[in-house]
């Protein structure tokens, strides 16, 4: 499921002369990481006698100008957090010089103000991060006896007082924070280098953190690293590599994950943790371009299946796996770009970890990974408490199909409590299909999937972590479709995880009413058209289309928008530049919501005038289910597939197919699914039926059918017939028996 920002060829021939320049430059950075000042800084203790001659003191009258004549141009100073406590402020700032940064404190009394005790703050943190950076040293002592302290040295006992009590919890906040900055900087660097687009759109989501146990501490979930873990004969080393595609062996099909350690102080440090960067590539073999046919029996016909492996030791590249791998691919200079990408964007998470251990001190690090896990596991086992109920509840929605004619398939959950521990039990989930929709989650993963739900849901104020998996036991047939035996095909699992995401909600709404939402789209659909252009040149188009997402107890769904907050629909300027192809409409499909008090999202209908010969291949779902409402709200409109060809002729299509010949001046009408509605449609406001239908997104008909809501006058400029509307709505709610309030 991936696309390409330009056509893989040109791509190809672009990097081929570059590659081993590139390649040789990349190895060097690897080797050098050490000496970076990042990861292997020397031992120096700096106290707070006089600096010498020249160095910056925290009374200079102008910091900027010591740091200019220090590092010239090459520093970037940016403040990351304040505290104010009592008179004092405490500002956290990070001095970058080059590829080298350093978190250092200030603090100052607000006698003059605030801007003022900022000013003075900015000199001391600023002078501290000098002094470190100069010498390449870690940061000051006096930097972890300011005011606010880092964790004292102690033992990470779960008995007696809790980790967490012993871990200054201000401090614990602020290592979280760094975590999640740290996952930025390492996507905006996956962003900036990665060629494939399929690559670019992970980069917010990339990369995940964990202890050296394998434990999540912010970021998804990583099976390969607890594999990496397990392992007897693996020792990792600082500026080592690790890959990873295997769907039976902690991978994703179509996607790779790499894997970086992370050592506290360079190669003689200790071992902490490891950053692990995923991405789905443009390719990686496999019978279709792009890796995921509709059509595969088993693991074999859809991607290369790379196990959990070393590809740079010590920094040098294996070249003869490196070669294995690319030549299975069918852009292999892209991919070994993306794949660079990827491994910078691990080694930017774990230099940034390396700096938290130098800030805070190793112990005072891994007390802080401690602490952060068990509170989550505190927090969350009082939310379950409060939210779950001692009764099973159950949920079950269906995928339509496989795409090889079988289906549909069913999936069910039942979740209750047994004290602080949640029960989640997937029996009465259908067998594994024999096409690709099958999804290989572990009990860890579909923990953190249901826990992470429950807590965006309830308390967004929790940390997602390894802390929560502790305190939900799942069940999980083998031979099922959320647990499939080896060699089962996985490669358009998208499909049946967003239905997961369907059914966890739909239980959820069931015993937490105030955050119930109905159904969305339900889907992860993508479009691709391959052949040659009018030179002989090949292309490769790929794009993705959203659709309507579910209505919930606070609102609407939203139009045309993915399930996935941080995706974005690419440009038509840019799908156009990808092919021969022209992107006739884009626009909501009317009447695809699910009315209701609040009404679903609409569906996206998006139309392709295919230039030249080609083929055509397409993934979505829903096109036989709907998208269900709750809380008495209607279900939104089916996905539907139109190829109407240049002679007039038109054609209903599969959700799933591939190799869908196509000649110029031939269509592909693209119609997702609407977002399902919540509460009664007659409990919806008249005035915002009228919006809706104003703006094309209910037609007058169905306003007055399914809303009992009576217009006047052309769509654009309509008006509400209040009386009428009135008289209306009291017929439909003694004919219905439903609706609560008289909204005109």
């Amino acid at each position: 499921m991936s696309d390409t920002l330009a056509s893989p060829s040109a791509l190809d021939d672009l990097l081929k002369s570059s590659r081993d320049q590139f390649e040789r430059a990349f190895e060097d950075r690897l080797r050098e990481a050490n000496a970076a000042g990042l990861r292997g800084r020397s031992e120096r203790r700096i106290d707070n006698s006089p600096s010498p001659v020249g160095s910056a003191q925290p009374d200079d009258p102008d910091v900027d100008a010591v740091l200019n004549k220090r590092f010239g141009n090459n520093w970037f100073a940016e403040l990351v957090e304040t505290k104010i406590t009592g008179g004092q402020l405490s500002a956290l700032y990070r001095l970058t010089v080059d590829d080298r940064s350093v978190l250092e404190f200030g603090d100052a009394l607000l006698r003059d103000g605030e801007q003022a005790a900022l000013d003075a703050a900015r000199q001391k943190a600023l002078t501290k991060a000098a002094e470190a950076l100069a010498h390449g040293a870690r940061p000051s002592k006096t930097a972890r006896s300011s005011t606010i302290s880092a964790p004292s040295p102690g033992p990470v006992a779960r008995t007696g007082s809790s980790a967490a009590s012993t871990q200054d919890s201000l401090v614990l906040d602020r290592i979280e924070a760094a975590w999640r900055q740290i996952r930025k900087e390492a996507g905006l660097v996956l962003g900036q280098m990665a060629v494939a687009e399929s690559a670019r759109r992970k980069a917010n989501n990339a990369l995940s953190i964990t202890d050296s146990r394998g434990a999540v501490l912010v970021g998804g979930h990583s099976p390969a690293v607890e594999t990496l873990v397990s392992r007897q004969d693996a020792r990792p080393r600082a500026s080592d590599v690790y890959l990873v595609s295997d769907p039976y062996g902690g991978g994703t099909p179509g996607s790779w994950t790499v894997i970086a350690p992370i050592f506290s102080n360079g190669p003689q440090g200790d071992l902490v943790g490891f950053c692990a960067a995923s991405a789905p590539m443009v390719d990686s073999g496999g019978q279709t371009p792009g890796s995921a046919p509709v059509t595969a029996d088993s693991v074999f016909a859809e991607s290369l299946q790379i196990p959990l492996m070393r590809i740079y030791e010590d920094g040098v590249a294996d070249g003869n796996a490196l070669t294995l791998i690319l030549k299975n691919t069918r852009h292999p200079n892209v991919s070994h770009a993306d794949l660079r990408a990827l491994t910078a964007a691990a080694q930017t998470g774990a230099h940034g970890v390396a700096d938290l251990c130098a800030r805070f001190g190793i112990e005072g690090y891994r007390r802080a990974c401690a602490a952060t896990i068990e509170r989550t596991n505190r927090a969350v086992r009082k939310l379950i408490a409060a939210r779950i109920p001692k009764e099973p509840k159950s949920f079950e929605d269906v995928v339509d199909d496989d795409g090889c004619g079988n289906g549909p398939f069913t999936l069910k959950v039942a979740i209750w409590r047994e004290g602080n521990r949640a029960f989640v039990d997937w029996t009465g989930t259908s067998a594994q299909a024999p096409g690709p929709i099958n999804l290989n989650l572990d009990n860890v993963g579909l923990a953190l999937l249901f826990g992470g739900l429950l807590i965006k849901a309830c308390d967004p104020e929790i940390a997602i972590n390894h802390g929560l998996t502790d305190l939900f036991r799942v069940t999980v047939p083998d031979g099922s479709l959320l647990r499939p035996t080896f060699p089962a095909p996985q490669a358009n699992q998208a499909h049946t995880l967003a239905r997961v995401h369907d059914v966890l909600n739909g239980v959820i709404g069931q015993f937490a009413t105030d955050i119930q939402s109905a159904a969305g789209y339900g889907s992860s659909p993508n479009v691709r058209y391959l052949g040659k252009d009018t030179s002989g040149r090949p292309f490769h188009m790929a794009d993705r289309v959203f659709g309507g997402t579910p209505a919930w107890a606070g609102g609407d769904g939203a139009d045309g928008r993915s399930l996935s907050a941080d995706a974005k629909s690419r440009p038509t300027e840019q799908v156009e530049l990808d092919a021969p192809v022209v992107v006739e409409k884009v626009m909501a499909v009317s009447d695809s919501a699910g009315p209701g008090a609040h009404r679903g999202g609409s569906g996206v209908e998006k139309t392709y005038c295919f230039r030249v010969p080609g083929v055509v291949n397409w993934r979505d779902d829903r096109d036989k289910s709907r998208p269900w409402g709750a809380a008495g709200g209607d279900a939104g409109q089916s996905s539907a597939k139109i190829m109407a060809r240049a002679d007039g002729t038109r054609e209903v299509m599969p959700s799933k197919v591939d190799n869908v010949l196509v000649a110029p001046g031939d269509r592909l009408i693209f119609r997702t699914a609407g977002g399902g509605g919540w509460g009664h449609p007659l409990d919806r406001t008249a005035d915002a039926v009228r919006n809706d239908v104003r703006r094309g997104l209910v037609s007058t008909a169905a306003a007055k059918d399914q809303y009992g809501v009576v217009l006047t006058g052309l769509p654009e400029t309509c008006q509400v017939d209040r009386k009428a509307t009135q008289d209306l709505r009291e017929t439909l709610r003694r004919s219905r028996g439903a609706g609560r309030r008289n909204q005109t």
